[in-house]
């Protein structure tokens, strides 16, 4: 279409053709990554993914017992096998386990047979004892049931939130972006592709959904520093309170999220700072209640957990 001011074809209408066939490229991407980690859930014996010797312990005990295990503080005394796990924040677990508490897992100890004389990422010569535990091929393969039903239940979940993640990572790509659809593109591929994230996000590991909700955290702090200082409805509370509950959510999944509130404060006081002819006195206001908004439904959602885990270590 010829641009009616210059008689000229528009950059915008330039770059459309090239691109036309952008969300299919996206929907192959996401399609490609949940086959490639379904194939892995299947194929990976049980408990050789990372960590999932411990992270599965988690999910089984809260299906059990519907309690959170605490960790002893005497030196040498067993945790249980969910080992350093059982401090973690329990929101994937307990996902987990809501996905898989109608399954008997009186199995596990039989199934969970750690390997005394595993060398895993050891180099050596024999190549041998390179398994975490002991399998059994024909009680592992399909129709699976007990422990192996309920493992690889919560790895199709976790394949699930990968592909969540990946098209988070196009979405905010897109959002810094909006003019280089390939550069959103580009992004996706590269979260999907990458070995070792097919790896982890076929496996359980509450490493799958603290990434999806600290991007989407990112994805919302980065419209809202886009949108500063340009919108009179910046002022609404509800978006903030959004905000703070997906940080909840992620709080309660990793201890790490902990460090989306300092982005999270880095953005409001943005905002703050951008407000058009603002007195000091209105930005402090803003900055005030804003964050109020945003630590309120995190502490809600995630602060018993810390103050269980003060009281408890």
């Amino acid at each position: 279409a010829q641009s009616p001011a210059r008689g000229r074809i528009s950059p915008m209408n330039e770059r459309a053709p090239r691109f036309r066939h952008e969300r299919l490229i996206l929907t192959t991407i996401l399609a490609s990554f949940a086959l490639l980690g379904i194939a892995y859930s299947v194929t990976v014996p049980v408990f050789e993914a990372s960590d999932e010797l411990w992270h599965y312990p988690m999910v089984e005990v809260i299906a059990r017992t519907w309690r959170l295990p605490v960790q002893p503080l005497e030196p040498g005394a067993s945790s249980g096998p969910w080992r350093q796990e059982g401090s973690q924040p329990p929101l994937y677990y307990a996902i987990g386990a809501a996905l898989t508490f109608w399954i008997d897992t009186s199995d596990m100890e039989s199934v969970r047979q750690p390997n005394p004389h595993a060398r895993a990422g050891e180099i050596t010569l024999e190549r041998d004892n390179v398994n975490l535990v002991i399998h059994d091929r024909e009680a592992e393969r399909f129709p699976w049931s007990g422990t192996l039903l309920a493992v690889h239940i919560v790895r199709l979940f976790s394949v699930a939130l990968g592909t969540w993640a990946v098209f988070l990572t196009w979405t905010l790509a897109k959002e810094l972006w909006p003019d280089r659809p390939v550069v959103a593109l580009a992004a996706a591929a590269i979260h999907a592709f990458t070995p070792m994230s097919l790896f982890v996000n076929s496996a359980i590991n509450n490493d799958n959904l603290i990434v999806p909700l600290s991007t989407l955290t990112l994805l919302l702090l980065v419209r809202r520093v886009k949108q500063a200082g340009r919108s009179p409805d910046r002022g609404v509370l509800w978006s903030t309170v959004g905000l703070g509950t997906v940080i909840g959510l992620a709080l309660l999944t990793k201890a790490s999220g902990i460090a989306l509130l300092i982005l999270a404060a880095a953005a409001l006081a943005w905002e703050a700072w951008r407000l058009p002819d603002a007195t000091w006195a209105r930005r402090a206001g803003y900055l005030l209640s804003h964050a109020a908004a945003m630590l309120a439904p995190a502490a809600l959602i995630a602060g018993w957990w810390f103050v269980r885990n003060v009281q408890l270590y």
